[in-house]
C-alpha cells in the first residue's frame, strides 16, 4: 500500500482515561476538555448521571463512563476532567455530553496497522461499541448514540 492510501486510512484520535479504564474517540468528537467543576445536581437520576456543568453559557450532562457501564469509577480529584464531546442524534437541547475523566486526555494516531481487536471481552453493554487494543494500549469506543439515548431517558 502506498504512503498516500495509508495517509487516507489514518484518524485523529482522543484516549480519554478513566479510572481503570480509557475511551477511544475520533479527535473532532471531542470539543474542548474542561477543568472539572462542582456539578448542578439531577434529581431522580441514575449514579452514572452526575449532574451538570455550565460550559460556554449552556447547562452540558455529566456522566460517568464507568459507572453506566457498572465498572468501579473514583471520585472527582483535582487532576480530573470533563470532555465535552459532541452527540449525534441532532437534538438541538443536548448537542453535549460531559464526560467525567481521572486526568488530561492523550491524542493518538489511529491506523489499520495499530488496532487489534481485544481478546479478552467483557460485558459492558450497548455504551461500548468495541473494544479495541491500540498500540498495545487497551481502550472501549463508545456508541455515543446509545450513551445519547441513555441520557435522554435519564433526563425525561
Amino acid at each position: 500500500m502506498s504512503a498516500e492510501a495509508t495517509a487516507d486510512l489514518e484518524i485523529r484520535g482522543v484516549f480519554l482515561p478513566l479510572n481503570e479504564a480509557q475511551l477511544l474517540l475520533p479527535n473532532a468528537s471531542v470539543s474542548e476538555v474542561v477543568a472539572f467543576q462542582d456539578l448542578t445536581p439531577a434529581p431522580d437520576t441514575p449514579e452514572w448521571f452526575l449532574g451538570f456543568q455550565t460550559w460556554r453559557f449552556q447547562e452540558i450532562p455529566v456522566i460517568s463512563f464507568e459507572e453506566l457501564v457498572e465498572a468501579p469509577r473514583a471520585e472527582p480529584g483535582p487532576r480530573s476532567r470533563v470532555a465535552i464531546c459532541n452527540t449525534l442524534g441532532g437534538n438541538p437541547k443536548r448537542p453535549f455530553i460531559g464526560v467525567l475523566l481521572a486526568s488530561m486526555p492523550r491524542l493518538v494516531r489511529v491506523t489499520e496497522e495499530v488496532v487489534a481487536p481485544q481478546s479478552n471481552l467483557h460485558d459492558l453493554g450497548p455504551a461500548v461499541k468495541r473494544e479495541v487494543i491500540v498500540n498495545g494500549e487497551e481502550a472501549w469506543i463508545p456508541d455515543i448514540n446509545a450513551v445519547e439515548w441513555v441520557v435522554q431517558e435519564a433526563l425525561s
